[in-house]
């Protein structure tokens, strides 16, 4: 555990202090601020909001952070595994005590919290927002679990993939496919072309929003009505296919240092 925390902190330490990224982040919390401050001509009566409304809000909210958060996040974890190699960590790596394992989810922690903590705070933001244009306080409460249910599930996801997949392939052509895969397989309506939208590959949270706020999750003008089942079910099969990566990860690190 000793190592696992321990590669953690170095690699959130890194991670935070790539003050472009964490600038990148902040101007889309600023942003979402601003969208979230704006009247509109439907806009409810906010004071008068129930806690049930509220609740709905507050998975609306989680899940448009999922439309630029995560392709932000995918684009920065993308080097950090690919950099350790090109410093010659594995040498230092294979000269040390330090397992694969440890090495493996450590950097994956730090990673995901990395992008994870600049994508609650502005969840945060954007709850306090409507706190301050008359929404209860309970808003700010029910913003934790909606971004916990909505966003950290692919952020889990396309962290794993991130770390993983510039391993076989340069980094900046995995940079510029993800941000494709990321709306192609998300956002997309198959009507347009064959896409993983519909499925429950999506990484987007529509099943957590739809599953477990009932905030009516509308895409391209259809209804799409999922189940808590469903929701739960879409949230297993991310997390696994992103421990798989992980697992994948771990034994071709393991099949380079036997060629060595």
């Amino acid at each position: 555990m000793k190592e696992f925390f321990g590669v953690l902190k170095y690699e959130f330490g890194m991670a935070t202090r790539r003050w472009g990224v964490m600038a990148i982040f902040g101007a889309l919390g600023l942003f979402y601020l601003w969208a979230f401050m704006q009247p509109m001509p439907d806009d409810p009566v906010w004071s008068e909001m129930t806690n049930p409304e509220l609740w709905k809000l507050a998975g609306q909210m989680a899940f448009s952070i999922n439309v630029f958060v995560p392709v932000v996040a995918g684009i920065a974890i993308a080097d950090r595994m690919a950099r350790d190699v090109r410093l010659g960590f594995e040498e230092l790596l294979r000269s040390t005590q330090l397992r694969r394992w440890p090495y493996v989810l450590g950097k994956y922690a730090g990673a995901l919290l990395s992008v994870a903590l600049p994508a609650l705070l502005i969840n945060t933001l954007i709850s306090l927002g409507c706190v301050i244009r008359g929404c209860s306080p309970v808003m700010l409460v029910y913003s934790l679990p909606a971004f916990v249910l909505v966003t950290l599930p692919g952020l889990a996801f396309l962290s794993a993939f991130s770390l993983a997949c510039p391993m076989v392939m340069p980094v900046r052509v995995y940079q510029v496919l993800f941000t494709g895969y990321w709306y192609w397989g998300n956002f997309l309506s198959p009507k347009v072309m064959p896409t993983l939208t519909e499925t429950l590959l999506n990484a987007a949270g529509g099943y957590a929003l739809e599953g477990f706020f009932s905030s009516g999750y509308i895409f391209l003008h259809e209804h799409l009505a999922h189940t808590a089942q469903e929701a739960v079910l879409n949230i297993a099969i991310l997390l696994l296919c992103g421990a798989a990566a992980l697992i994948t990860l771990e034994r071709y690190l393991a099949w380079k240092a036997r060629r060595v």
